[in-house]
């Protein structure tokens, strides 16, 4: 496991990093210590889980990835789970990397199985915000969380470009491909839908029940992040009802394109169908016909069935079928 640690000195009110080889003990007083763990193992979750008296049910949920994003409340700590999304552009598809965050009177705890480069931007935030020398570790977590929720706009922003270029070429391309991009994307934000969903849901318990740890003037920061989550929330809704709008045209213009072969092939079946039944007619072998003896009945068969092809061509034509 890799740590780093960063603590807010209540004497300076500045962060200082600390590089530590032992993870740090619990602060007293008015300072304010952030942890931020990366792989941690099993046994490492529990000393920190004994030094800082972390439920042993938060440790567990930290120790694999795939937690529904919640908020469980504890006697002297709150522990949430998150998730950053991130866009691969190579893939077009979207990722979401989990982030577990304790946070109690004096601390801030956070675990990830991978890198996470929004932290930097919140240890930026944190050391120029002249609020977290007043608020400490609950403004802290507002950080976290609104850098977090904050970055869901440039994702939704790229989806978005990718939906408006399949909308473009869904009129331009009879490809089957462009119906399994759809498909794809408009799973994603299915995906990317259902976080959001409980995530919401974490902030509406902070924001209706006065937490202890959380003061008056912080639970506002948090609407101001639920606001953002009502945002991503309509625009998710918006852009699956537009991919589904894509697959449904790319349906109709597919089954469009099938009715006008179809009615083709009908009115070419049709005039071969005349054309065959003035030739099986000629080609009976009954011996009394009476053109069989007339020295012009084979053109006559001919020009009666070019006469019968042209006509039918032309009504069919006329109606529309090509």
């Amino acid at each position: 496991m890799a740590w780093r640690v960063q603590i807010l000195d209540p004497a300076t009110h500045m962060l200082v990093p600390h590089q530590t080889e032992r993870l740090p003990e619990r602060p007293t007083g008015a300072g304010v210590v952030w942890i931020d763990l990366v792989e941690p193992t099993e046994p490492e979750l529990k000393e920190i889980g004994r030094m800082y008296g972390l439920h042993h049910l938060a440790l567990e949920d930290c120790l694999h990835d795939g937690q529904r994003p919640k908020l469980d409340a504890y006697e002297n700590h709150v522990f949430m789970v998150l998730h950053h999304p991130r866009f691969e552009a190579k893939h077009h598809r979207m990722v979401l990397d989990e982030l577990d965050m304790f946070l109690g009177p004096n601390f801030v705890i956070t675990s990830h199985h991978r890198p996470l480069a929004l932290l930097e931007t919140v240890r930026e935030r944190w050391a120029e915000a002249e609020e977290a020398r007043t608020e400490g570790a609950p403004f802290l977590a507002y950080l976290i969380c609104d850098t977090a929720v904050d970055d869901y706009f440039p994702v939704l922003d790229k989806l978005e470009d990718r939906l408006a270029v399949l909308d473009e070429r869904v009129f331009r391309e009879h490809d089957h491909h462009l119906l399994e991009e759809a498909f794809r994307l408009k799973k994603q934000l299915l995906h990317l839908r259902r976080i959001v969903g409980p995530t919401r849901d974490v902030f509406v318990w902070l924001l209706r029940h006065e937490a202890p740890l959380i003061s008056r003037a912080t639970v506002l920061h948090f609407q101001d992040v639920y606001d953002h989550l009502i945002r991503v929330s309509d625009a998710l809704d918006l852009y699956r009802d537009l991919a589904g709008g894509v697959q449904e045209t790319y349906l109709t213009m597919a089954a469009n394109r099938m009715n006008v072969s179809m009615k083709r092939l009908t009115a070419f079946t049709i005039t071969l169908m005349l054309v065959t039944l003035v030739s099986s007619v000629y080609g009976m072998n009954f011996h009394r016909i009476p053109e069989l003896s007339w020295p012009h009945g084979y053109y006559f068969a001919l020009g009666l069935m070019a006469a019968l092809g042209t006509t039918s061509l032309a009504i069919f034509k006329f109606r529309g079928y090509f």
